[in-house]
């Protein structure tokens, strides 16, 4: 794969070479701690809930205000480019 351009730099080398040397993909799957959004951490909060669909805007906006789901740049990449993000649980995938 190629050195990773000025704006590629921060952003995970499969999604920063995909963004150049392949067809755009389809989706991106972040495997977290906890699956999902929520509107609050989980671990911290027990009341929060599951966010089950969210906008760009919003994810991105969650980032800025200190949320460690996904990172504002990496949201804001998708948007540019049209790829699904979704976030799941490592544990849901452990037994693979």
């Amino acid at each position: 794969m190629k050195e990773p351009t000025k704006e590629q730099k921060g952003i995970c080398p499969i999604c920063s070479g995909s963004r150049s040397e392949a067809p755009k993909p389809i989706k991106c799957i972040f495997y977290k701690d906890v699956g999902g959004v929520y509107t609050a951490d989980p671990k911290i909060v027990p009341e929060a809930r599951l966010i089950p669909e969210i906008t760009y805007d919003e994810l991105m906006e969650m980032g800025n205000q200190g949320a460690k789901v996904v990172h504002p740049r990496a949201v804001e990449i998708a948007q540019e480019y049209g790829v699904e993000l979704f976030i799941t649980a490592m544990e849901a995938h452990n037994d693979r």
